[in-house]
């Protein structure tokens, strides 16, 4: 292969990323509504140069985060899912593939999101003349599965398998980063060069965290994240009539928004949750979201499937009790009783126990949400640009 040297402070390279972000656009700005492009701007200040690759959406942009000047952005052609760009677009991956042609040069880094199609080309494509590092943030297979129906979710689950197969057989030697260990464990055996991370929480200032909550009759809970299937908040939703049966007070707030955004308001009135329920739609990462910490009594992520999900550590930074299943690294950096209240999968049941155990016994709750070492936040970012640069030099 053949690289540009590249420094200890800096890459005098460019890097190429691309992960399966929804662009949003006026005529000058672009927003993404995902929070770890704030961990990608951490590690791209390594790069002389960042170019971001992601589709492009011709809706109006939310009230999300802006993509720095000094990142180039290469929108790449929309697709709403990866059953469509599959089955009812392929054409869409030459089109894809000549906007990459656009802007990867000779001596330039990519840094792909995996599994996914467009990886997967990009990789078969320039696997052999760039260095390519890969982000592994989630068990891909567990989502299809709780996302597609049945034939689709047999096609989705055959791909990834397919792909992680030829990645095996024909670029062993390609970088990984993990984020959690269930990821880690998986592609640990087969590749030579994988590591374990997480995205944490990531702020340029001093994070206040309110010591004393007011004292009132009204025990407030959060869930902050994407509103899909897998986060497991029709569950949630079920919990909350079982709980609102027993002790009315105590509100959910839920910040964020999905495809599930629908569903959830169905079941809110079905339940005769109004009063009791608030969906607030997606907050931007910054202070009106820490206001959403500050302000809360009790963290829960139902989820059915994660990496290391970053709002576990955002809600461990402003101390908060946190309600969580065993999903993805969960249970390798978290214990039961000590800092977290682990609940079962898909089990309304269990979510209800949980809450109104933790309501109810305050010296639980404040054992568990004790303060934790805390991990720096470009400790992470730096460790992945010091691998990618020993990985590069060995490499060149």
């Amino acid at each position: 292969m053949i690289y540009s040297f590249m420094t200890q402070q800096r890459y005098n390279t460019s890097l190429i990323i691309f992960f399966d972000f929804i662009l949003y656009s006026d005529t000058q700005n672009y927003w993404v509504s995902d929070s770890h492009i704030l961990f990608i701007e951490s590690v791209r200040k390594a790069f002389a140069k960042s170019t971001l690759c992601a589709r492009l959406s011709g809706e109006t942009a939310p009230n999300g985060l802006q993509i720095p000047n000094d990142i180039t952005v290469q929108p790449l052609p929309f697709y709403t899912d990866l059953l469509q760009l599959l089955i009812k677009k392929p054409l869409l991956f030459w089109k894809i593939k000549k906007r990459f042609e656009q802007v990867i040069g000779k001596t330039d880094i990519l840094w792909l999101c995996w599994p996914h199609p467009v990886s997967f080309m990009l990789i078969l494509i320039y696997g052999r003349t760039h260095f390519i590092f890969l982000s592994v943030r989630e068990n891909i297979e567990d989502v299809i599965r709780e996302k597609y129906p049945f034939y689709n979710k047999f096609f989705g689950i055959l791909l990834v398998k397919l792909m992680n197969v030829v990645l095996r057989l024909f670029f062993p030697k390609l970088t990984i980063f993990c984020t959690g260990s269930e990821m880690y464990q998986r592609y640990r055996p087969y590749f030579e060069h994988v590591y374990q991370i997480k995205s944490p929480l990531i702020s340029n200032q001093p994070i206040e965290v309110k010591t004393e909550l007011d004292q009132n009759s009204i025990t407030k809970l959060l869930f902050v994240g994407r509103l899909e299937r897998v986060k497991g908040l029709s569950y949630l939703i079920e919990a909350m009539s079982i709980v609102n049966a027993t002790d009315s007070h105590i509100h959910l707030d839920i910040v964020g928004t999905g495809t599930e955004i629908k569903h959830l308001t169905q079941l809110i009135e079905k339940y005769k949750l109004n009063d009791s329920v608030t969906l607030h739609g997606y907050v931007p990462y910054g202070e009106a979201l820490f206001d959403f910490y500050r302000y809360t009594d009790l963290f829960i992520l139902p989820a059915l499937t994660e990496g290391f999900p970053k709002v576990i550590d955002e809600a461990r930074a402003f101390n908060l009790p946190i309600i969580a299943t065993l999903s993805g690294g969960i249970g390798n950096e978290l214990s039961h009783g000590e800092n977290v209240w682990i609940i079962e999968k898909k089990s309304a049941e269990s979510i209800a126990d949980a809450i109104l155990t933790l309501k109810n016994d305050q010296e639980l709750a404040q054992r568990i949400s004790r303060p934790t070492e805390t991990i720096q936040p470009d400790y992470y970012s730096d460790k992945i640009i010091s691998i990618v640069q020993s990985a590069f030099q060995s490499d060149s």
